[in-house]
């Protein structure tokens, strides 16, 4: 047999005893439109996922907003196994065409994340309220001395916050246009928001890499990166944003 026939063989061989991404095995639903709806009653529905393989299947389910939740969050697909995930979608403060995302990260496998898409028009009967603009009250709190440690530190070096979100999620584009300005405000320049969406092609990969670089696992949407911190979800961030500028303005 010539060597060229022996390496032919080989790669056949090695082909046919490759370990399979098994992450194609899981199918999810590729959308749930919930239609024209009202403002005041969630909805829900429960949906399949289903493993087509011949391996078991760890899967964690993230939503891009907190208006849509996931029940369960976490399950273990057994090959060939199907599973029932409920979604509630809670309208209430949203209006006209929504696209919310639930991602599904297969934690024991290797492939591409799944994305399954809820859209619908939510039709609201009364005016939303008027937002009132108070002033942050962190900001209020820096002194003089603060605030101009905070732009030398800034000034030296370009402070670049990383935000992974998806931007149909309106509390996560409450947070740019609000707090990123209150938090300009306090240390005397302008913020630089490295905005990423998870939508766009890419992006989650590079999440994954940013997160893998740290030893940490995705666990909440969406992410906030500052300098060598990172939070996860709304609720972290909202408790540990005042924490972390302050840290990073008097660095």
């Amino acid at each position: 047999m010539s060597r060229r026939s022996t390496l032919t063989t080989f790669i056949i061989l090695l082909a046919a005893f490759a370990t399979p991404r098994l992450c194609a095995d899981l199918v999810v639903p590729g959308s749930w439109d919930v239609g024209t709806i009202g403002d005041t009653a969630a909805v829900s529905r429960t949906i399949a996922l289903q493993n087509t393989g011949r391996n078991p299947l760890v899967i964690r389910l993230l939503s891009s907003c907190s208006c849509l939740a996931v029940q369960p969050d976490r399950l273990r697909l057994e090959a060939g196994a199907a599973a029932s995930v409920r979604l509630t979608l809670d309208p209430a403060g949203l209006s006209g065409g929504i696209s919310k995302l639930v991602l599904a990260k297969v934690e024991n496998a290797e492939g591409l994340d799944r994305l399954l898409a809820v859209n619908g028009t939510i039709r609201s009967k009364t005016p939303p309220a008027a937002r009132q603009e108070t002033e942050c009250e962190w900001c209020k709190k820096l002194s003089a001395e603060l605030r101009k440690q905070a732009y030398d530190s800034w000034r030296k070096r370009e402070g670049v916050l990383h935000y992974y979100y998806s931007a149909d999620c309106r509390t996560c584009t409450d947070f740019l246009d609000r707090e990123i300005p209150r938090a300009e405000k306090a240390i005397g320049r302008t913020i630089e928001v490295d905005r990423q969406d998870i939508r766009d092609p890419g992006v989650l990969d590079e999440l994954d890499a940013l997160l893998a670089a740290r030893k940490l696992e995705l666990n909440a949407l969406p992410v906030l990166v500052i300098g060598s911190s990172v939070l996860q979800g709304e609720k972290d961030i909202r408790a540990r944003f005042e924490k972390q500028m302050r840290a990073e303005a008097t660095r």
